[in-house]
């Protein structure tokens, strides 16, 4: 038995230096899969809560408390909150990691988001690097080169607003019009292609939607009169191609010979896996 938890609390450290940041649930369906063990057994669920605590006692990994509309608690008052969410993270070296959204920063990439989906939605430069239960989004940073962004499929919906980064965006006042406007289950994505439509505030339009819903696997594709149209592949296997072209790092056009696109002209169900365009920027959007 002391072996079994033993093994059970080095993955369970283990998914945290994976996730850097995770909430407990984050961690049970990455670490269930591992240990053969059902991520719904209740007794396994308080195993790894206790594990987190023990690890947060040890002073191996932090802390957060947010309240259920995603505003962090300061130190020491979460007892006064109902509801509160719990957030884990690595400690160590924790000033030497660079996180996948800092990745996807650096690249030119930018994300608008109330607090609550800013901790619902994380990036990894690695695609493997999720849970299982989630959804997977890779984004086309530059040509061939892709950050994964995840969340997990209890947290829909969830609604992606695609459009380019751009001046306007990085003022503050920009920024606080926008937060305005949207709404707690909305993000807007910035990516750095000219070939993706500008963000209009006024209505809050850019280049496309992405609309993870609450049905089950179901996710609407919708374009919003970009100029350069958003489009879907469609394969024998899409998601083959696609690893295949992630993989071998080659470069994936209009006339890849596996692919047929098709330019979306009004809302769409989009099956997953699905492969998308925005202008000429890939998405890949996968279930795990």
């Amino acid at each position: 038995m002391a072996t079994a938890k033993n093994q059970r609390q080095i993955e369970v450290y283990r998914a945290i230096t994976m996730l850097k940041r995770g909430r407990p649930a984050d961690v049970i369906r990455m670490v269930a899969p591992l240990l053969d063990q059902d991520a719904n057994d209740p007794a396994f669920k308080r195993a790894v809560h206790r594990d987190l605590k023990s690890l947060m006692h040890s002073n191996q990994i932090g802390v957060d408390y947010y309240t259920p509309a995603g505003e962090l608690i300061p130190p020491g008052e979460e007892e006064g909150h109902q509801n509160v969410r719990v957030e884990y993270y690595l400690l160590t070296h924790m000033d030497q990691e660079i996180t996948g959204y800092q990745r996807f920063s650096e690249l030119g990439g930018d994300m608008i988001a109330k607090p609550v989906l800013n901790s619902v939605i994380k990036f990894n430069e690695h695609l493997n690097e999720v849970p299982v239960n989630t959804y997977r989004i890779s984004l086309e940073m530059r040509t061939g080169f892709f950050i994964h962004m995840w969340m997990a499929k209890e947290d829909r919906p969830v609604k992606l607003i695609i459009a380019r980064t751009s001046k306007e965006m990085s003022q503050k006042s920009a920024r606080e019009s926008v937060l305005e406007k949207l709404d707690t289950r909305s993000a807007v994505l910035l990516l750095p292609n000219k070939a993706v439509s500008r963000l209009k505030v006024e209505d809050m339009t850019g280049h496309c939607e992405i609309d993870f819903t609450k049905k089950q696997e179901e996710v609407l594709l919708n374009d919003h009169n970009s100029h350069n149209g958003t489009f879907k592949a469609y394969g024998d296997d899409v998601k083959k191609t696609f690893m295949n072209f992630y993989i071998n790092d080659q470069t994936m056009d209009g006339n890849y010979q596996n692919l047929l696109w098709g330019e979306i002209s009004e809302p769409m169900t989009l099956d997953v896996p699905s492969l998308i365009k925005a202008g000429n920027s890939l998405i890949f959007l996968d279930s795990v």
